[in-house]
């Protein structure tokens, strides 16, 4: 199977393509290079918060990485572990540029937002709710353990590292809880500043 770095670029590259097309046939009222270019954005915001939360977590518990990844220990761990966020986060980021697109799209009620404000509608809430999500689940879910990795992982990890091996895993869940309820939010807020943009004025002259 193609390696995530061979996947991305025949994506790039599909897209380039369906973007000349749109190009070529609708001329200036073409929208498809406008919101590839979002969609990437969204990965690259995607891809960096993962990287860096992995490249933070793996720092904490190395052993959820080892065990709950599959990746090799040893020199190097922290690198493979940001590696393997950011591809995970360039796939979410994606995913909620395309739910804020699939808000966005044409209807003769409701003009079209920019893709420009549709980033500034969504985005910050989406990571803002994403890290409060994180934060908030590491604080409590280590202590609560509802899905008992505890004793699941005696024998597995060393007794002192288990704790943090639970942290780490309920720090993920946070992020993907907290961005799921924040690009609801985000679509939310899209959806309404489109009901509150004035429809574009006729091209036909009134009637005398």
């Amino acid at each position: 199977m193609p390696g995530f770095g061979t996947r991305l670029a025949v994506l790039i590259v599909a897209l380039l393509v369906a973007a000349a097309i749109d190009r070529w046939r609708y001329g200036a009222e073409a929208r498809r290079a406008r919101e590839y270019g979002f969609l990437l954005v969204c990965g690259l915001v995607g891809a960096l918060a993962g990287g860096a939360l992995d490249q933070v977590s793996v720092r904490v518990s190395p052993e959820y990485f080892e065990l709950g990844k599959g990746l090799e220990g040893g020199a190097g761990l922290a690198a493979r572990a940001s590696l393997l966020g950011g591809q995970a986060g360039f796939v979410a980021g994606l995913i909620a540029g395309g739910a804020l697109l699939l808000v966005n799209q044409p209807r003769t009620e409701r003009p079209l937002l920019s893709e420009a404000r549709v980033l500034r509608l969504g985005l910050p809430w989406v990571l803002a709710l994403a890290v409060g999500g994180e934060v908030a689940a590491g604080l409590i879910l280590p202590h609560l353990d509802p899905l008992g990795l505890k004793p699941w992982l005696k024998g597995l990890v060393a007794d002192e590292r288990i704790e943090a091996f639970v942290t780490v895993q309920s720090l993920h869940v946070g992020l993907y809880g907290g961005a799921l309820l924040g690009l609801g939010l985000a679509c939310y807020r899209v959806h309404r500043a489109r009901r509150g943009v004035a429809p574009p004025a006729s091209e036909d002259p009134p009637a005398s």
